[in-house]
């Protein structure tokens, strides 16, 4: 079953406790991200920003955070704007490229912004690619990475039809 957490959450009047029911809602759909503590800090249909506390699991070597986490968190942004715009109950929707851009060690807080293109469709008949870009930053608000992404929409009527 597809299940469009946007559109029943939307419903929830008070933003700071949506959110919150947004994060639990993820972390238990998405295990891999659930050790990193991603906070969803803003979610609109034109902007999504999500923070990474400093975590044990996110760091590297010299305690920064791993190139690996902050591709996930230069991803989980992209993906959510998508999402939202695009219902996963009638489209699937796949991550098909990501490319990174590190500027320097990411310390402490890390903030992560994506927002919608103004080349994106509005619609979608059976098919569509995304390009989206993530920047992250750190607390000073000093660039840390850019995080490229093309995403694959699909109809979920088409993907039925390739399982068989």
């Amino acid at each position: 079953m597809k299940i469009d957490i946007f559109k029943k959450i939307k419903k929830i009047p008070n933003e700071t406790m949506k959110l919150k029911l947004l994060d639990k809602i993820l972390n238990f759909a998405i295990p891999f991200n659930r050790g990193l503590g991603f906070q969803v800090k803003a979610l609109t249909p034109k902007k999504v920003v999500v923070i990474s506390p400093n975590k044990k699991a996110r760091q590297n070597h010299i305690k920064g955070a791993h190139a690996c986490a902050l591709a996930v968190l230069g991803e989980y942004p992209a993906g959510l704007l998508l999402a939202q715009n695009f219902s996963p109950e009638k489209y699937r929707l796949i991550l098909g490229e990501l490319s990174m851009q590190y500027e320097k060690q990411g310390y402490g807080l890390l903030t992560s912004t994506s927002q919608n293109s103004k080349a994106n469709p509005k619609k979608i008949k059976d098919e569509a690619w995304f390009d989206m870009t993530s920047k992250i930053t750190n607390a000073k608000g000093e660039l840390i990475a850019t995080c490229h992404t093309k995403w694959q929409l699909k109809s979920w009527d088409l993907v039925e039809k390739q399982k068989n």
